[in-house]
């Protein structure tokens, strides 16, 4: 149902997604709502401020927030097709990480 959308109904979409599984997305949504914004995340990674992200949160992060080099490629693309559409919470953390240097 979400390649449908991604194809012909761009109109549709609230948010991009790549992860369709329902059952990942439902286990990394659940994790990742404990994490600060994902902005806030990549600064405290850069930064490495422990007073943001514990060991505990970090691993929650490596589990959960860490794209694949396809992942990446996937988010690039879905991104040029939908520039205007934000990412879904998974998404989103996987865009901003990917993104650091």
């Amino acid at each position: 149902p979400k390649k449908e959308k991604e194809e012909g109904k761009k109109e549709e979409l609230k948010s991009l997604r790549i992860i369709t599984d329902p059952q990942i997305v439902v286990g990394k949504e659940a994790s990742l709502k404990k994490l600060p914004e994902p902005s806030e995340v990549a600064r405290a990674l850069n930064e490495l401020d422990d007073s943001v992200l514990d060991v505990e949160l970090l691993q929650v992060v490596k589990d959960n927030a860490c794209p694949t080099p396809p992942q990446m490629k996937e988010m690039d693309e879905i991104r040029q097709k939908n520039p205007n559409v934000p990412f879904a919470l998974p998404e989103s953390f996987m865009w901003v990480i990917g993104k650091m240097p």
